[in-house]
């Protein structure tokens, strides 16, 4: 779910305080809008949708007042309301149509009762906190919130949160103890075994062995988990074993339930299983002090090609890319005026979270910084790519474009652009060159500035960071041009 309170609303209430007048949000719109992502930020520039998503419009049946900071609008619909789903909520002031907040949620249906039918209708409470500096005071409202204006289902998921966190931060993406979920060919007949996992931070079980249809090899096996139920019923972790050819992730349901999907196995085009699974053969306490054992990590930070082997016990690692930084660029004055060279970009980043197998190698090339500008006139040298096998890479950097002083004109040269990455799960662009200033005639001993290489993702002049512009003066006081530095590659498991 998320929420804002609208731009709009913030003009509206300081014009309500300059004429001191109250502040009147006396509507709620229900929509219900396709293909919504509940849980991305919400632009607080956003207006209504469209009036065809629009699915019902409802007066605001009471306001309460939680703290002198906080108003509760709520509606109440009774079962003569319906038929609709809806996924959105906006608060309005209906004279003016201005949206004053807007909440994205998960689609909720509301039906009303039809006799014809047999149908019984629900009844729905739906409530929006608005927390700004003296709310209350600034829509004068001074009765108390009642319970029922409470939505304790927020609080409880809060909870669920929490606690699915705790144990996600123990247990990490996916747990299997011993054989649970473990997928076995039975005389062609595969079959996931019953157990415990944890996955995602919520505790699974299996009851009984479960037997699944593969169809073509090879292919994979994956379980997805979501924490689910209604305000009546209660709610529990739910277990779907799936086969897919294709890769799998965690997503978002159309009711707003969030999936976590982790591999079970491969089953090969020989029939031949591969477990996947991250298994715990002993108590937590056991499987921690394991963890910390095999937790390290490995820095590739000097130009070259290298071979990395995966330790024992290591099924996962977070691999970093880093281009090598484009040099600065060169600068010739001439006899009455300065010239500064641009900086170079620094190299690009890739980061991504991969699967291994213990003994597995991969090739890993650190791109070298490009070297300096040998004199003036002449550019400097572009970085040059990292990259680890053939999963991720980063780009060097661009060098600085070099300066060359006129009869009549400073010179100045333009800083370029970082490298970028490709292949990760997060792939950027590294920081750009800054152009070299040099726009004033000068006299001997005159100071003149040098574009600044671009940063490192690592942050200032870190791995592949872009190198520093030349700045020379008509009296020939130079600063010379720096080299990029060198990329790397960081592995950590």
């Amino acid at each position: 779910m998320s929420q804002v309170i609208t731009n709009a609303f913030e003009t509206y209430w300081q014009g309500c305080l300059t004429d001191q007048v109250p502040v009147v949000l006396d509507e709620v719109v229900l929509a219900d809008i396709p293909n919504l992502d509940i849980t991305a930020p919400i632009d607080p520039n956003t207006g209504l949708p469209p009036q065809a998503q629009i699915v019902h419009r409802h007066p605001v049946d009471q306001r309460g007042r939680i703290n002198n900071n906080a108003v509760a609008y709520s509606i109440v619909m009774d079962t003569t309301v319906g038929n609709f789903s809806f996924n959105a909520m906006y608060l309005i002031n209906k004279a003016s149509g201005m949206v004053g907040m807007i909440v994205y949620k998960g689609r909720e249906t509301k039906t009303k009762t039809d006799q014809a039918t047999g149908t019984t209708g629900n009844s729905l409470v739906k409530s929006m906190l608005m927390e700004y500096d003296q709310a209350a005071t600034a829509t004068v409202t001074t009765v108390e919130a009642g319970t029922w204006q409470i939505d304790y289902s927020a609080r409880l998921l809060g909870m669920d949160e929490q606690l699915r966190l705790q144990a996600l931060a123990c247990f990490g993406p996916s747990a299997f103890f011993g054989d649970a979920f473990k997928l076995i060919n039975k005389a062609g007949a595969y079959k996931v075994q019953p157990g415990v996992a944890m996955v995602g931070g919520l505790r699974i079980q299996l009851d009984a062995e479960q037997a699944i249809t593969v169809g073509a090899k090879p292919v994979g096996v994956w379980v997805d988990v979501h924490h689910a139920g209604t305000i009546l019923s209660r709610w529990d972790n739910h277990v779907d074993i799936q086969v897919s050819s294709g890769e799998l992730t965690d997503y978002v349901d159309e009711n707003g339930y969030f999936h976590h999907v982790t591999k079970l196995a491969t089953v090969m085009s020989d029939n031949k299983v591969v477990d996947n699974r991250e298994v715990i053969e002993h108590s937590l306490i056991h499987h921690i002090k394991n963890i910390m054992l095999t937790h390290g990590f490995k820095v590739f930070d000097k130009a070259g090609i290298y071979n990395w082997t995966v330790p024992e016990n290591v099924s996962r690692i977070n691999v970093l890319v880093i281009g090598g930084g484009g040099a600065g660029g060169g600068a010739t004055a001439s006899q009455n005026y300065n010239a500064a060279g641009g900086g170079g970009g620094a190299g690009g980043y890739s980061k991504k979270k991969i699967r291994v197998i213990s003994g597995e190698s991969f090739a890993i090339t650190v791109g070298a910084g490009g070297s300096k500008s040998p004199n003036g006139s002449v550019a400097g040298k572009n970085g040059e790519s990292s990259s680890f096998g053939t999963i991720c890479s980063a780009t060097g950097g661009t060098c600085g474009n070099p300066a060359i002083a006129a009869t009549t004109t400073s010179g100045t040269g333009q800083g370029n652009l970082g490298g970028m990455g490709v292949g990760g799960d997060i792939n950027g662009r590294g920081g750009s060159g800054v152009a070299g200033m040099a726009n004033m005639p000068t006299i001997i001993g005159a100071t003149v500035g040098a574009g600044h290489g671009g940063e490192s993702i690592m942050g200032g002049y870190g791995y592949g960071a872009g190198g520093e512009g030349a700045a020379t003066t008509s009296g020939n006081q130079v600063v010379p041009s720096s080299g990029g530095s060198d990329g790397a590659v960081i592995i950590e498991w």
